[in-house]
Formats: C-alpha cells, sequence, structure tokens
C-alpha cells in the first residue's frame, strides 16, 4: 500500500496546477520503437494517450515495457495531434526511474533537433556486475508461459525537461532510454509536451465531492460480494463459511441482523447474488459448459422473502478464462452487463453485454469498447435503476491505488456507446482495493473495499443527479 504521504503530495500538485492554464498533448501514435511485447498489456500502444499509471505509481498492464529490463539502449518515436510550441517535455516512468538519455523533438519535416542529454557517468554502474539479464516476465497470468524475474519495484518518477528556449512547431518527439541504468524493471505510462514551465502532471478525473452528502460508514464485515434490493431496505451478500461461500440477506436498517438464503446457497463453492433491478437477480456460482452456452449463473426472482429460479442464463458462444464472473442487468433484463476474461479481452478482465433473443437466450457477448476497458481489469458492474448509470472497478485508470469505484453514462441506446468514466473520488475510494459499489434509488452508495482485518461493506449517501463534472483541463 501507498504511503498516504505521497497521495496528499500528488493531490496538491493536481490542485495546484489545475489553476493555470497550459496546452498539453499527449503523444497520439507511435512512429517507431526499439521492442514490444506483441501483446495488448504492456504493449508499445499503452504509451498513448494521458497517464493511467500514474499518480497510483504502481506495476501496471496500462504501461509500455520493454523485452528486456535490463536491454540497454532502446529508442521511441512517438507523434501528436498537432503541431505546436514546446517549452517543457514529461515522460512518465512508472517504474525505476532515470533512464532518459536523450530527448529529440522535430517538426512535419521529420528533422530532429536534440534538446537535451544525460551527461552522467553511467558506464560502471555496480548493478550491472551482480545481476543476470532477466527475461521475459510480465504478464504472469496462467494461460501464458513467461517466467517471473528479479524485481525492483517502485521509484516512479515524471522525467520533466524544461527547454531554455520554447521550440516552435513540434509535432515529433524521440526519446532514447539506456534501461541497463537501474535494475528492475521499467516501465513508461505516457509522454507530454507543453508549451509552459509548469508542470506536466497525472490528473485523476473525479466527481466533485459536493455529490457526497453524508460520511461513509460501516455496514457490514467479511462481505465477499453483495447486491442490494432497487428499493435499497434489503441487502443481500456473501460470507465463507466453513470453506464455502454462502449467500445472506439482512436489511439496512439492522444490518446485524442476518439470515441463511439456502436456495441461493447450493452451489458447492461460489455462491453469490448480483444486478438486482425489479426484484430481479443473478444467481452465480455453478459450473459453466462453453459449449451449451451455459455461463453458471441463473435468474431468480425475490418474491415474498424467498427466491425462485426462473432458469439459466444462456448467451451464445460463451466464454470465460476464470473461474468466476460479475454481473448486472438492466431492470427489463433485456440487456445483461459482465465483468469477465474472454478472446476479446482489451487486456484482463473487461466488460462485456450480452442482448436477448426472443427464445430468451443471449447473443454472443460485445466488448464495451476501449472507453470503458482498459488493458489492466475492470470487474463488478452494476447498471443502476435508470438503465443509464454504470457502476464499475478498475485499476486501468488514474486513481488512488489498488481498484478504485468509477462511473460512467450510456450516451445512446445502443448500450455500446458511454461518457468517459469519472473516479468517486478520494472521499470513496483509496488506497486499498474497492472491488464492488451499487446505488439504491434513494441515493445510497454501498461501497464493498478491502481493509486490514478484511473485506467489509461501507454506505455513503451521493447525489447521483449529476455525474458528469465540467471538462477537466490542464
Amino acid at each position: 500500500m501507498k504511503k498516504i504521504m505521497k497521495l496528499a503530495f500528488y493531490i496538491l500538485v493536481f490542485s495546484t496546477c489545475q489553476a493555470v492554464s497550459q496546452n498539453v498533448q499527449w503523444a497520439s501514435k507511435v512512429v517507431s520503437f526499439s521492442s514490444d511485447l506483441g501483446g495488448k498489456q504492456f504493449g508499445i500502444k499503452q504509451i498513448l494517450g494521458k497517464p493511467n499509471a500514474f499518480p497510483q505509481c504502481e506495476s501496471s498492464p496500462t504501461a509500455w515495457m520493454p523485452k528486456s529490463a535490463l536491454s540497454g539502449a532502446q529508442v521511441l518515436e512517438v507523434e501528436f495531434e498537432e503541431e505546436q510550441s514546446v517549452k517543457q517535455i514529461a515522460i512518465f516512468e512508472n517504474l525505476n526511474s532515470g533512464c532518459v538519455k536523450v530527448i529529440s523533438v522535430a517538426g512535419s519535416d521529420k528533422k530532429y533537433k536534440e534538446v537535451w542529454r544525460w551527461t552522467a557517468d553511467w558506464r560502471n554502474q555496480p548493478f550491472k556486475q551482480k545481476m543476470k539479464t532477466d527475461r521475459a516476465y510480465y504478464f504472469n497470468r496462467k494461460r501464458r508461459k513467461v517466467e517471473a524475474a528479479p524485481s525492483v519495484d517502485g521509484f516512479p518518477g515524471i522525467h520533466r525537461v524544461i527547454l531554455n528556449e520554447a521550440v516552435a512547431n513540434v509535432k515529433k518527439v524521440r526519446v532514447k532510454f539506456d534501461f541497463s541504468i537501474l535494475p528492475g524493471q521499467k516501465q513508461i505510462d505516457a509522454i507530454g509536451i507543453s508549451d509552459s514551465e509548469v508542470p506536466i502532471n497525472a490528473q485523476i478525473k473525479a466527481i466533485p465531492d459536493s455529490l457526497i452528502t453524508h460520511e461513509v460508514e460501516l455496514l457490514l464485515n467479511d462481505c465477499i460480494s453483495f447486491t442490494c434490493a432497487p428499493d435499497g431496505k434489503q441487502l443481500f451478500f456473501t460470507r465463507d463459511q466453513d470453506g464455502k461461500n454462502v449467500v445472506f440477506s439482512t436489511t439496512m436498517n439492522q444490518p446485524s441482523e442476518v439470515k441463511l438464503v439456502s436456495e441461493c446457497s447450493v452451489n458447492a463453492n461460489y455462491n453469490y447474488l448480483q444486478g438486482g433491478n425489479a426484484n430481479i437477480f443473478l444467481h452465480g456460482g455453478a459450473p459453466y459448459a462453453k459449449a451449451k452456452g451455459e455461463t453458471g449463473w441463473n435468474f431468480v426472482e425475490y418474491k415474498k422473502g424467498s427466491f425462485q429460479n426462473l432458469g439459466a442464463l444462456r448467451i451464445a458462444a460463451y466464454n470465460n478464462y476464470g473461474e468466476t464472473a460479475d454481473a448486472t442487468l438492466s431492470s427489463d433484463a433485456k440487456i445483461v452487463i459482465l465483468a469477465v476474461e474472454s478472446d476479446l479481452t482489451q487486456g484482463g478482465a473487461d466488460l462485456y453485454l450480452a442482448r436477448r433473443k426472443d427464445d430468451g437466450t443471449y447473443s454472443y457477448l460485445e466488448n464495451l469498447g476501449k472507453q470503458l476497458n482498459t488493458a489492466a481489469d475492470e470487474l463488478a458492474p452494476f447498471l443502476c435503476a435508470d438503465n443509464k448509470t454504470l457502476l464499475f472497478a478498475s485499476n486501468g485508470f488514474a486513481g488512488y491505488g489498488g481498484m478504485d469505484i468509477f462511473v460512467s453514462k450510456r450516451l445512446d441506446d445502443t448500450f455500446l456507446n458511454w461518457s468517459e468514466p469519472q473516479n468517486l473520488g478520494n472521499l470513496i475510494n483509496s488506497d486499498a482495493n474497492e472491488v464492488g459499489a451499487a446505488i439504491t434509488t434513494n441515493n445510497q452508495l454501498l461501497v464493498n473495499k478491502q481493509t486490514e482485518e478484511g473485506t467489509a461493506l461501507f454506505r455513503v449517501a451521493i447525489k447521483t443527479s449529476d455525474f458528469e463534472s465540467k471538462k477537466n483541463t490542464y
């Protein structure tokens, strides 16, 4: 877990920089590069756009890694949308910063001009005689056969170069690295240019603190997964009991009084309820059969204090690399949104939707796209009662550390176009993992997060009428 003082420093920097206007562009195209892993995670395209591994500064698949952390010289050339005057260049080094050697700039004519060079004596670094060259070490997912590298994580930094004189009409930037200078893994998150000396920083796109109308309070301990009735009165959650996941129910007013939901605890291990809208829920945890389109979920209806099984959720060509999934559904159950990792992933677990067909089964999974999905993981979707507001957990956008809760608005009836996700802010998110959220119709926000004692469910009152804040400026 990151230090609180470091987080406070970043927040202070962000607030200060917002008050000063400057023209910042982030790299929009990779022109050339020395090495690439060839995949979506940690690949060369992860360097494009604004920082998303910063400011949390943890190892992230949303940053570029070279093929070898000790490979020596690497050259990267990027292009920006428009030519502009450049006074500052910023390179976001997510791990073990200090490996930038030379920076050059060019206009549309591709004639490069060197604007900065590191002149320190770097040839006799002591670790070079002590550490063995590492090889592929990146994904650590079961289906990818790679080995782990010796890890010296940490030491993030933003390499900023303030030019003595501004250079006009800059379109491209070329950076030469020497990754043999420092031990451990290397990651580059983003490259930005500015016409100002005001420090370029990462920015967390967060909802205003004014939307939080009541402070966070503890609701339940040992809550692995949860959902709630639309009116916010009834709460259903999963706990571990003798090595098995078991579903319980309680009320919001008296959360200490819990009851076993036996009809939703019949699976051998994974038992959980998700996606409650109009008292229709998804009961998950059964094994799924890919050939039959079985997902391991079934629909249940909560009626008169008990659950009635309405049948299995079947999705054409359903595929999931993991043992479990997360899901939510629209109020009419015509749309199901799932968090799984499949062949169509942007990287890790992604958000997908499936549409109900006339026969009651659902069409093939459709990826919700790069606006919501990243090379990291997107989990625990919750579609609010308005069928337009989507909450989900992610570690692929700029945040406060680990998994954070984000909100996005649906922009049309296709369910494929969504607004840029906004972080729920540091009154809700923290340097821990926030692993699930839901909003009731009476504006109670429930957030499940990991604490030092385990996973716990918290409650906070929030205004949901306007999650859309003004466009961020740098």
